[in-house]
């Protein structure tokens, strides 16, 4: 996110040198667990490559990222299925979560076994007035209780967001393509202006997408394409890019904070919207890849952040964007996303064996015996990152 920061005429390749030497020393000790056959399906060694695969849904790697995810499936099988996973059913729960995320963002199904566990799961929104992540796909009935208590129902923030609450069950479209921008708006803080204006752009992307059945990134595109919405520029800068740009103009050090449930539920519209298709593996560069990767990097980070205390709203909030987003035209079936299971499978034990030869002593201490732990002490460890 800080190397966004930098143009990237002026940027160095040193830090992503760093980062290929301790991911192949990653893999590495991966491999050798991997080979350990009391280690091969632990708990230890999925929370390893469940690392590896959040790494790579923010580096926006989708050869290697789907390569992970089959080697993570085989792994579970293998073990028995996700129910026999343990740290209590949590870190089943994580892996479905990272599993929904993906399949929100690259506009896919996740794999059966994953919409299985979570369709057991009661995610349903609690009756009570606990705090909740609350966004325009996920709050109770009668409306936001926790936004409300932070932002006054004449503000302009609330009022675009409880019109797209409405419009996730009704359609409002009409007040939400004519909302003014946050340029127009009497805004005194500049992180409230750009938090409207993130808000505003990934509104008109979802509701043009409901509107017309597409999924959100053909919506984007159209979006940009049109005279008939108030833009910040009259170029053809995307859509993503233009929200990236209001994101990155905010304070997202705290996810929002009581917004936090808002900030998540803009960024899965705009990865979805910046997605380059789900059969896509080219390497890509330039600003959009900026702005997806950044995006996709406060994604991961709100899923995890919101998780520690909110894992059911978060995985309710990714049942229900990706649920829409099957209404929304995804043309790719269950059975085609997963067809190339065994040939990524084999990928992942060819890219195993090729790091297998990596000097691990050049990446610290070997692997100390495994100690069992809790889900959120492997959590903050990719917090920590």
């Amino acid at each position: 996110m800080r190397r966004t920061l930098i143009p990237a005429s002026q940027r160095n390749n040193e830090s992503l040198l760093k980062r290929l030497r301790v991911r192949q020393g990653v893999i590495s000790l991966i491999n050798d667990s991997i080979n350990d056959p009391e280690m091969r399906t632990a708990d230890e060694t999925i929370v390893a490559v469940l690392h590896v695969l959040n790494s790579e849904v923010m580096g926006c790697d989708d050869r290697s990222m789907r390569i992970h995810q089959v080697g993570l499936h085989e792994m579970i099988r293998e073990r028995g299925g996700l129910d026999r996973l343990g740290v209590g059913g949590q870190l089943a729960g994580i892996l479905t979560i990272t599993n929904y995320l993906i399949g929100a963002v690259r506009e896919m199904q996740p794999h059966p076994d994953y919409v299985s566990f979570a369709s057991k799961q009661d995610t349903s929104i609690p009756s009570d007035t606990s705090r909740l992540p609350e966004s325009p796909i996920y709050c109770r009935p009668q409306g936001f209780q926790k936004i409300a208590e932070v932002l006054s129902s004449r503000d302009e923030t609330y009022e675009l967001l409880d019109t797209l609450r409405r419009l996730t069950n009704r359609f409002y479209l009409e007040k939400v393509f004519a909302a003014l921008p946050a340029w127009e708006k009497d805004f005194t803080d500049m992180s409230e202006r750009y938090t409207y204006e993130a808000i505003r752009l990934a509104a008109l992307i979802y509701a043009y997408a409901l509107l017309h059945k597409i999924p959100f990134s053909k919506a984007a595109a159209e979006v940009r394409n049109s005279k008939s919405f108030y833009l910040p520029d009259s170029g053809i800068t995307p859509m993503p890019i233009l929200i990236n740009k209001a994101l990155m103009r905010t304070d997202t050090s705290h996810c929002w904070d009581h917004l936090a449930g808002v900030l998540f539920w803009v960024v899965l519209v705009a990865c979805a919207a910046v997605n380059p298709g789900p059969l896509a593996n080219e390497e890509r560069d330039g600003e959009d890849e900026d702005a997806r990767k950044w995006l996709s990097a406060i994604a991961v980070r709100c899923c995890i952040v919101l998780s520690f205390e909110h894992g059911h709203a978060v995985m309710e909030t990714l049942k229900r964007i990706v649920a829409i987003e099957a209404v929304l035209g995804r043309s790719s079936s269950d059975s085609a996303n997963h067809n190339d299971d065994e040939t990524a499978t084999e990928t992942m034990k060819n890219l195993l064996r090729k790091e297998k030869d990596a000097d691990p002593t050049a990446f610290g201490p070997q692997r100390p015996p495994p100690v069992q732990r809790g889900f959120a002490d492997f959590a903050q460890e990719l917090m920590n990152i």
